[in-house]
């Protein structure tokens, strides 16, 4: 496949996990001692329940910081709700849906947001921010160089998704959390003050002026 859904991957046992880490990130698999290449647009998405914990295996950090980022779902609306109570079975709705994009069309687009310009500001912008989570006291430990890479890449498609070719300073701060959060701990282990203590800090990072001469 090239989407793996993974759900509650905290209930996976720690084998299954670390046999994850392969096609994560060297994007292939083996079995049986014959390796297998991954497909260019194969991509891992994983759920994990916040509240249940009994019964399940943690990530190790090293696994955690291959994942892009890290989404909240939260609860639905009240019209989302009603519409989702009545509707149709899944599986009904899953056998019902058709392709919107090829493969061609997504690989043309990764190839376009590599072009995305990043000034020097901005690169300076970036790393100011990730060298405060390095130094943040309340922070067990600091975002790594996959963290900053993985920021400067979602700054680059936050910018073409907005119609720009190039990224600004409230690229970096609409992302910064979703993509840093997960990869920070703090001393209380709580992801929710992890999450807390890199909000503040994103925001006492001096934002860089925009050079009108670019």
């Amino acid at each position: 496949c090239n989407l793996l859904l993974a759900d509650e991957i905290n209930r996976a046992t720690p084998r299954t996990q670390a046999a994850m880490l392969e096609c994560m990130e060297e994007r292939q698999v083996s079995v049986d001692g014959t390796t297998y290449p991954m497909s260019e647009a194969f991509m891992v998405m994983a759920t994990q329940n916040p509240v249940e914990s009994y019964g399940t295996f943690p990530l190790p950090e090293a696994q955690v910081d291959r994942f892009f980022m890290r989404l909240k779902m939260g609860y639905m609306t009240r019209e989302e709700e009603a519409a989702v109570m009545a509707r149709k079975p899944s599986a009904k709705i899953v056998e019902e849906l058709g392709s919107v994009v090829g493969f061609e069309e997504t690989k043309a687009l990764r190839a376009a947001i590599k072009d995305i310009r990043v000034s020097e500001e901005i690169k300076n912008y970036i790393l100011d921010i990730i060298w405060a989570t390095r130094k943040e006291n309340r922070l067990v430990n600091g975002v790594s160089t996959r963290g900053t890479q993985a920021l400067y890449k979602a700054c680059q498609v936050t910018a073409a998704l907005e119609g720009r070719d190039y990224v600004i300073p409230e690229d970096v701060k609409a992302e910064a959390v979703a993509v840093l959060a997960h990869r920070v701990a703090s001393a209380s282990d709580s992801l929710t003050d992890a999450e807390k203590y890199l909000t503040e800090l994103v925001e006492k990072v001096v934002v860089p002026l925009e050079d009108k001469n670019e």
